[in-house]
């Protein structure tokens, strides 16, 4: 079951990759000197990559996940997730969580005012904060796309008495992947990505592992309230990593 879920992530996100690439040789000729490694925008390629992620989104509201009005429970689960199964839903640290996640998503747009490179091009935080906000766009379309295909059980639906009204809630069979992990994941690595590239001589692993800190927080936080396998957030902060690292910025060259 594990693999075939891992498999629809690849293919998702390999059609919505395909669907942005090749906007990517339409934009501008790269920079030389200072500015080289900025980040740059064109209306072409903003428009078309955030219409194929609404249009993703879109196409998550047209699949509804499935839903059983009794225990049904009777995935296969692997070693690494079958300790978590049954574990019961803490409210508290899901509210954390939550709070985490706005954290990681909001902090870089924040801090880019303060990093942004304006003595070199004028209006570079805009481009930025284009590219971060595109990130998680896609990162959300593809997310709630192999989620609502999937239809996987959280671990807090293992055991529940048979009138446990949860059944039949559809966010109860939304636990792959973590979206609270991708998000931070792809929030994070764009910024730590992006500051990299703008400043060649700062430390980069102060800024990566700072990210990669806050955002493996937020997923075990997730795992902590019941609401996700650790599976589910590794293949979260894989997908958000990746998109955050490589496909926005390619797109922005």
């Amino acid at each position: 079951m594990f693999e075939k879920l891992t498999g629809l992530v690849v293919v998702v996100s390999f059609c919505l990759l395909n669907a942005t690439s090749a906007v990517a040789q339409a934009g501008p000729p790269q920079l030389t000197g200072p500015t080289a490694r900025l980040y740059n925008t064109n209306t072409k390629t903003e428009v078309l990559v955030s219409a194929a992620s609404l249009a993703g989104l879109g196409l998550a509201r047209l699949i509804k996940p499935h839903v059983c009005p009794a225990p049904c429970i009777d995935e296969q689960l692997i070693g690494l997730d079958r300790h978590f199964a049954g574990h019961s839903e803490r409210k508290g640290i899901d509210r954390a969580s939550t709070v985490l996640v706005a954290t990681a998503t909001g902090l870089p747009f924040l801090l880019n005012i303060s990093t942004s490179r304006q003595d070199l091009r004028p209006n570079q935080y805009w481009r930025d904060a284009a590219v971060m906000g595109e990130t998680l766009l896609m990162t959300t379309a593809i997310t709630e796309v192999v989620k609502n295909t999937t239809s996987r059980p959280r671990p807090f639906m293992w055991g529940l008495p048979d009138t446990d009204s949860r059944y039949g809630r559809p966010s109860s069979y939304k636990s792959f992947f973590s979206e609270h992990a991708a998000l931070a994941f792809a929030a994070t690595m764009s910024y730590a990505k992006m500051h990299a590239r703008s400043h060649p001589n700062s430390n980069p692993a102060l800024v990566y592992g700072f990210g990669i800190g806050l955002a493996a927080t937020t997923g075990s936080l997730r795992v902590a309230a019941g609401e996700h396998y650790p599976t589910d957030v590794i293949m979260g902060a894989l997908v958000g990593s990746a998109i955050g690292l490589f496909v926005t910025p390619a797109l922005h060259r």
